[in-house]
């Protein structure tokens, strides 16, 4: 009887150690990520360049959204260029991640400006429809429905580009559907994916550098991860 306690006993000191001393692969898997992260926000703040020297030099950025809209296109590729480099990683842990975003942005770009033209078109649409309602008995509808739409379309524009970097080969019009289809099937990844877009997007209204440079890679790796994990199913 006392030998079984012994055994149980060590079993749990064993876990307790195991916690308190995590393993060396968990520590390597741990700095790849963030070493992938930060070299993929360096290459979506490349992309982002047009539209952070907006934010900064324009007086007034909310006043100025159409011109926003207009300077954050290369945004898409960059997006896709990043998810790129983080399916590479999952494929392949060897693969280089500066490489991989240049690779990436290569295969990618064209679809994934595509992708995010039509997002900065709805956007487009929907502000000025809130405006053209805004007052009228309309408003208390339209008004979040159109919200609620165009936060969807967002969400599944990241599913259209993550899926862009997983399955390069499919068809444009099957990349949207399964976007769309994902996003509603996977409403609780969906509303993460979505809480923080919307925190980034405020850190880097108020920060442009440090929301697109040190948290930007963080970020879109989360986004993909739960864009991958939808992608699974």
């Amino acid at each position: 009887m006392s030998a079984v306690t012994e055994r149980r006993a060590d079993n749990r000191a064993g876990g307790v150690r195991g916690l308190l001393q995590p393993r060396r692969e968990t520590f390597e898997s741990v700095f790849g990520v963030v070493y992938r992260s930060l070299m993929v926000g360096v290459g979506v703040g490349i992309g982002a360049l047009p539209l952070a020297a907006a934010i900064v030099l324009v007086a007034e950025p909310l006043a100025s959204w159409p011109f926003l809209l207009l300077c954050s296109l290369p945004l898409g590729p960059a997006f896709a260029a990043g998810c790129w480099s983080f399916q590479r990683s999952r494929d392949a842990a060897d693969a280089g991640p500066l490489r991989e975003v240049g690779i990436g942005l290569l295969r990618t770009w064209r679809p994934a400006l595509a992708v995010w033209s039509l997002v900065c078109a709805l956007t487009f649409v929907v502000v000025i429809d809130i405006v053209a309602v805004w007052g009228t008995p309309f408003a208390m509808l339209l008004g979040p429905l159109l919200v609620v739409v165009l936060l969807l379309a967002i969400v599944a524009a990241f599913g259209v580009i993550a899926g862009l970097a997983a399955a390069p080969g499919l068809r444009f019009r099957a990349q949207l559907l399964g976007g769309l289809v994902r996003t509603v099937r996977r409403p609780g990844i969906s509303l993460l994916s979505l809480v923080l877009l919307e925190a980034w997007a405020l850190i880097v209204l108020a920060q442009p550098v440090l929301g697109l440079l040190a948290l930007g890679g963080f970020v879109l790796y989360a986004v993909w991860s739960n864009a991958a994990a939808a992608l699974a199913d």
